[in-house]
């Protein structure tokens, strides 16, 4: 019985994860728009002094979107990012084009 619950959410999981990424996949053309908002408020500040903090020649950056943090990455940063959405990241490639 646990093998059958645990197939079944792992079934329910992929089923989320599939609805999570076409989801985000299909705001990303205007997801930075509808997040200026909260950039105009304390978030940048915020991005700026959390990116300051940051160590050594690389990083992984998880769930990267469409980039908005890559220009409050420190100079010569390495970075290997990933994110679950195809169509973020391919706005986050653009922004370093």
């Amino acid at each position: 019985m646990n093998r059958e619950r645990s197939s079944s959410q792992r079934e329910i999981s992929e089923v989320e994860t599939r609805k999570t990424r076409s989801r985000y996949d299909r705001i990303s053309p205007v997801y930075d728009l509808f997040e200026s908002l909260a950039e105009r408020s304390k978030i940048s500040s915020w991005r700026r002094l959390l990116f300051q903090q940051v160590e050594g020649p690389t990083m992984l950056g998880v769930g990267v979107g469409t980039g908005k943090n890559f220009p409050y990455y420190p100079p010569g940063l390495e970075v290997t990012a990933i994110d679950l959405s195809e169509g973020m990241l391919s706005r986050a490639r653009k922004k370093l084009a």
